[in-house]
């Protein structure tokens, strides 16, 4: 077995706790995913890092939280019907995901420090490591960047703060897993010439994937998810009308809604039929069982998230549905980092 990021007799309690924090990145981007459907973000109007982890302990407390939401473009231009009842139901998810940041701050924090100061990481792991913590730091600074986008003028989000917080996630989600990888691989199924072979395929793939994410998350930002509820064609073309209606032209790929969904699901169709030929063609190749289960799974579950996409459109984006389509993005990124 590798250890070239530890020693030995530490590496699988490493990769244990690492594991964990993946689990834990999962968990937290399904979380996301339900407080950007119920439109939940902007129900919390402060960051505190610290105390803001203590909701509303009374009615009054409430009452003030409620009132400084009424503030927001939010509750002016969409919703001014709103009562408390409802608006502590939104608030729960927006407290919920920013105390599951929290949480995982601790998750990951505590060990690594633990870890750290007993020496059991090679330098080269602390280093690593030490530059998760930055970026899940980092991930939090830029969660209330996005917020307060939507507090100002506009009663929504940023849709590329929006993206850049997924992105940032599902990277550090990546970086993570390839670290715990690099613990546990044996050496010879990553250096050996069939699994370069397969390493240039992937590669040019996970390219297309991540702008494919990246497109994910514009839909969901700009709520074109719900403009066109129809699959394989959008309201029975292959081009939805207003395909190229902005100026300048390029302005279409970034906030057309018709486009920016027709590009979300052309790169679909490019890794269903594309990773479909590739792993056709590298399942003839001598492979070893961590290989081929390596490949098997990234396309099986290529399949897997291109039908919950399908199912999400036909069903009008119903949460479950929806969030379960961003949790797999996740496991096909895992599969893709295993490639």
């Amino acid at each position: 077995m590798s250890h070239e990021y530890s020693d030995m007799k530490y590496s699988l309690s490493i990769s244990r706790w690492l594991f964990a924090v993946l689990i834990c990145i999962v968990a937290i981007v399904a979380v996301g995913g339900i407080t950007r459907l119920t439109e939940s973000g902007l129900s919390m109007v402060e960051w505190k890092p610290l105390m803001g982890a203590i909701p509303p302990m009374n009615e009054a407390d409430w009452q003030e939280t409620f009132d400084k939401y009424k503030a927001t473009p939010q509750f002016q231009i969409l919703n001014k019907a709103m009562e408390l009842p409802e608006f502590k139901q939104i608030f729960f998810w927006e407290w919920f995901h920013r105390l599951l940041g929290r949480g995982i701050g601790l998750i990951y924090g505590l060990p690594f420090f633990y870890f750290l100061f007993r020496r059991q990481l090679k330098p080269k792991l602390a280093v690593l490591l030490g530059i998760a913590l930055i970026l899940g730091g980092a991930q939090g600074v830029l969660g209330w960047y996005m917020v307060k986008s939507g507090l100002v003028d506009v009663p929504h989000v940023s849709h590329f703060r929006l993206a850049a917080h997924l992105m940032l996630a599902l990277s550090l989600f990546v970086y993570l897993l390839w670290i715990v990888l690099g613990l546990r691989l044996p050496q010879e199924d990553r250096h050996s010439s069939v699994c370069i072979k397969l390493r240039q395929g992937a590669l040019l793939f996970a390219l297309i994937l991540i702008v494919q994410i990246m497109y994910g998350a514009f839909v969901a930002g700009l709520n074109s998810g719900y403009a066109y509820p129809t699959f394989p064609k959008m309201m029975g073309q292959w081009i939805p009308p207003g395909f190229m209606d902005m100026s300048p032209t390029i302005k279409n790929f970034f906030h057309n809604t018709g486009t920016v969904q027709w590009m979300h699901r052309t790169l679909g169709w490019v890794l269903l039929i594309g990773l479909s030929l590739y792993g056709y063609r590298g399942g003839q190749l001598a492979l070893s069982p961590i290989q081929r289960i390596a490949l098997r799974s990234t396309v099986l579950v290529v399949w897997i998230q291109f039908i919950l996409g399908a199912t999400t459109v036909l069903m009008k984006m119903p949460i479950s549905i929806a969030v379960l389509h961003q949790v797999t993005a996740c496991f096909l990124l895992g599969c893709f980092t295993l490639l």
